[in-house]
């Protein structure tokens, strides 16, 4: 079916063809900027164009022709959660092929810069691609192509959300203006003139970083019901963002700074950025990290040839050290975030970010933020070109030096900083950091520990990649966002993975962590009565639920403390209803053993008079439980250490049982283990491995134990003797 294409208005005549960007003007360069991102962004020229490629196409042959109309129903030009091929090598968000990441152009004497990339991808696309809105494969184009250009044209993006209200002080939830938007991208800032579209797109870091992926989360979009994308910004030469800003910076430092060298201080991401750089450069290096720093980095920094100082308790120490040695050798500083060339350099990752999605929805752009170099680059660069794309930062809870700054207008110290997510532990943000993410940021969220454990989770399901604690802050963030906001449905959000300097003894925490964090698993601290049976009802009323982990340790003979920890769908109002059936099963059992003792005193005695005085002791306990699931002290430290010594324990035998892990298992093992032995110890903790291991105290009275030898053969289960073990004797006995 053949169609006649729209007129267009003027702004969207502006687009220029390939050659039109050699001119390096102002115009030029908006023009470029046009053809690149799509008319949704056209606004931003201050004049129609009277190149070529304002003539109006006559007809073309589309299968859609209608525009993209909003989320209550109708077509949209965005890729379907069916069709997560379109996301693939080759579909919507894959880079352009053959793209070459240090060839000139633009400015034949700046090669490797955002702006070469813009160019060369012009051409490409128009002889190679046809379209940057080009669909999967058998599909048609959404829109018209101008016959002068071959560019295809979006359809208009459909109507917003309906935002929530910002977390951080905003005097509109709209975001910033226009105005403010050019105010605070070109204000004047230590008396120099800067306008940071044009620092961006002429940075220069291409001579050492490559154009990061923007891959479609199959799983993470299933699970927050809208499409997610991961900028893997971890697929770095040194596996972070960061080299993008050092090398920026340092490639425009005069003849007589690179002689001299430059100096830095990190304890890790920004100083493999910087050694990397200098390499790259020639440029001597000079790195302080405190003595505490990682070995792995500091091997990595001194393999890449920059001299390594360790100094410093803390970072304030390393950073003392730093100012003295720069001042003492006339070193050259390359701060980590504060320094507007920096900013450019990292506003590179928005560049990539627009072009990558080609003119399709995007509604927002979570970032990382620590001192907030990446997300003031990525502010500046988005606001500038597509301001109806929200920038949204992501702080953990205990280092969230940007969200208190922009909830108090300045800058603020924080007297401390969680070192979990140590990639983002910043005290102070910057000076022009804070500036622009003050102006530009649409929101800010909060995530803590077991949220961003859940997060690398849900990024290695998706990757199969580890990120490091920073590095996934921007999709734990995210999740929380999309869950704080159910009416969020079918959006188009982008997530920096920023960093995948991951530790390696880190990962067993994360492991631990991670399923709390998700709203997998629940932790009860549990009273039941100390008597046979007991610990069978507890299980019944947590079953079929999988039992993660298992402690107790008798105390006196009234009654036990357990502690145990399940799985769940439905996150705390599982554990609530949990809850429930266990202190409701505890009453019946109360009130069955109230008649039985009434029953007996009405045989023996005749009647119970109402004002009788029983012994405590000898009243039934009621099953009571606490959902301690957010007790950190609990998640970090209880449970290993719940029990200790007990006093009134007597004859007690230690075994290690080992039962193949599967659905049902710990059931049946707690089934057999029901006997005339009284169990005074037992723990167990589920670690997704094939074998289950379970720690258990029994109580052998003298001359019992051939029987009790008997009772273990016909358990079933292979186990280790651990009586006479020298922990148990030393800690527990």
């Amino acid at each position: 079916m053949t169609d006649k294409g729209p007129a267009r208005s003027p702004q969207s005549q502006a687009l220029a063809p390939a050659g039109a960007v050699a001119r390096s003007t102002t115009a030029a360069s908006t023009e470029a900027l046009q053809a690149l991102h799509g008319p949704a962004n056209t606004h931003l020229s201050s004049a129609p164009s009277t190149s070529s490629s304002s003539t109006t196409p006559s007809t073309t042959t589309s299968s859609r022709t209608k525009p993209a109309e909003d989320l209550t129903g109708g077509p949209t030009t965005t890729p379907s959660h069916s069709n997560p091929a379109e996301y693939s090598a080759g579909g919507l968000f894959a880079p352009p092929l053959g793209f070459p990441f240090g060839a000139p152009a633009f400015d034949p004497n700046v090669p490797g810069t955002a702006a070469m990339q813009q160019q060369h991808l012009f051409s490409h696309l128009s002889t190679s691609r046809g379209s940057p809105m080009s669909s999967s494969p058998g599909s048609s184009p959404t829109s018209s192509p101008s016959p002068s250009t071959g560019f295809y044209f979006a359809a208009q993006p459909p109507a917003p959300f309906a935002w929530p209200t910002p977390l951080i002080r905003r005097d509109s939830a709209s975001g910033p203006t226009r105005k403010d938007i050019k105010r605070a991208t070109t204000d004047a800032t230590d008396g120099k003139d800067l306008d940071y579209l044009k620092l961006i797109l002429n940075a220069r870091v291409y001579d050492i970083a490559i154009e990061s992926p923007l891959t479609y989360a199959t799983n993470l979009s299933l699970k927050t019901n809208n499409k997610i994308l991961l900028k893997r910004e971890d697929m770095q030469p040194v596996f972070s963002f960061k080299l993008r800003g050092a090398f920026n910076k340092m490639f425009n430092l005069t003849p007589e700074e690179r002689a001299r060298g430059v100096i830095a201080v990190s304890a890790g991401n920004h100083a493999q950025g910087v050694a990397l750089a200098a390499q790259k450069l020639g440029i001597k290096a000079t790195i302080c990290m405190p003595v505490f720093a990682p070995d792995i980095k500091v091997k990595n920094v001194r393999r890449l040839g920059s001299e390594v100082v360790l100094c410093g308790n803390d970072f304030d120490e390393s950073k003392a050290e730093m100012l003295r040695l720069a001042e003492a050798r006339g070193l050259t500083i390359i701060p980590p975030f504060d320094d507007p060339l920096i900013i450019a350099g990292q506003g590179t990752v928005a560049v990539e970010i627009l072009r990558q999605v080609r003119q399709e929805r995007l509604d927002a752009i979570f970032v990382c933020v620590g001192g907030g170099g990446l997300l003031a680059g990525i502010a500046a660069y988005v606001k500038r070109i597509r301001p109806e794309v929200k920038v949204i930062g992501v702080n953990t809870v205990d280092s969230n030096g940007m969200f208190e700054s922009i909830q108090h207008g300045e800058q603020v110290a924080l007297k401390e900083v969680g070192l979990f997510s140590d990639g983002s532990a910043v005290r102070v943000v910057g000076k022009e950091t804070f500036r622009l993410c003050n102006a530009l940021v649409d929101d800010m969220v909060l995530v803590n520990t077991d949220e961003i454990c859940a997060a690398i989770k849900d990024v290695f399901t998706d990757t199969r990649s580890i990120v490091e604690p920073a590095g996934a802050l921007s999709v734990a963030g995210c999740k929380k966002f999309l869950a704080q906001n159910p009416h969020i449905q079918d959006g188009v959000f982008a997530c920096v993975l920023s960093g995948a300097n991951m530790n390696f003894d880190r990962l067993r925490f994360v492991a631990e962590r991670s399923r709390l964090g998700e709203g997998a698993e629940a932790m009860l601290s549990v009273i039941i009565p100390e008597q046979p049976g007991a610990f069978w009802r507890l299980y019944s009323a947590i079953y079929p639920r999988n039992v993660t982990s298992f402690a107790y340790r008798f105390k006196d003979t009234h009654e036990a403390h357990i502690f145990i920890a399940f799985e769940v769908s439905n996150g705390r109002a599982e554990a609530q209803e949990v809850i429930r059936q266990i202190e409701s099963d505890g009453m019946a059992d109360i009130a069955a053993a109230s008649a039985t003792a009434a029953a007996a005193a009405s045989t023996e005695l005749g009647a119970v008079p109402m004002d009788v005085d029983v012994d405590p002791k000898s009243r039934p306990i009621r099953m009571r439980a606490r959902d301690i699931t957010d007790n950190e002290m609990a998640k970090t430290h209880g449970q290993y250490l719940f029990g200790g010594r007990s006093a009134t324990v007597t004859n007690e035998r230690l075994l290690r049982f080992e039962f193949p892990e599967r659905p049902g298992a710990l059931r049946r093992f707690l089934s057999l283990l029901e006997s005339d032995w009284n169990v005074s110890l037992f723990h167990y903790r589920n670690h997704g491995s094939d074998i289950g291991r379970v720690l258990v105290g029994m109580q052998v009275p003298p001359g019992s134990e051939t029987k009790f030898a008997q009772f273990l053969v016909a358990l079933g289960y292979p186990y280790v003797d651990e009586t006479h073990n020298e922990v148990y004797q030393e800690f527990l006995k």
